[in-house]
């Protein structure tokens, strides 16, 4: 019986955390908010993050490298400067995230695939 409560209470989290929308930046306008929100709702938003993953996936293919071992770093990497750009502020304005994502994504994949690199930087 406590295992059934058990997996009925993890099935009910994971649901609940499904439904959750992505977290929007607040302006005192609101247009930046309005903008995001169209995009989410699009079904062809993809975000800086999905993009630079899909992209070393596909790199993985061809160099028939780690996958595991990469996606953790680049996943890793752009969290950490996601985090380093909202804290940062340069006046009134902040870094933008998808560039700070981007940027990380750039360095590891680099890294990782030198004979890449012009490919990579081209991005």
């Amino acid at each position: 019986m406590r295992a059934v409560a058990a997996l009925l209470g993890i099935t009910t989290c994971a649901l609940a955390a499904c439904t959750d929308a992505p977290t929007v930046v607040r302006t005192g306008d609101g247009t930046q908010e309005q903008a995001l929100a169209s995009q989410v709702n699009s079904s062809n938003y993809v975000t800086s993050s999905a993009r630079w993953n899909r992209k070393s996936i596909g790199y993985f293919r061809l160099r028939n490298s780690n996958a595991g071992r990469i996606n953790a770093y680049l996943s890793l990497a752009q969290y950490r400067a996601v985090l380093a750009a909202k804290n940062a502020r340069h006046g009134n304005s902040r870094p933008s995230l998808a560039g700070a994502a981007a940027g990380a994504s750039v360095v590891v994949l680099s890294a990782y695939y030198p004979l890449d690199v012009a490919d990579i930087n081209a991005e």
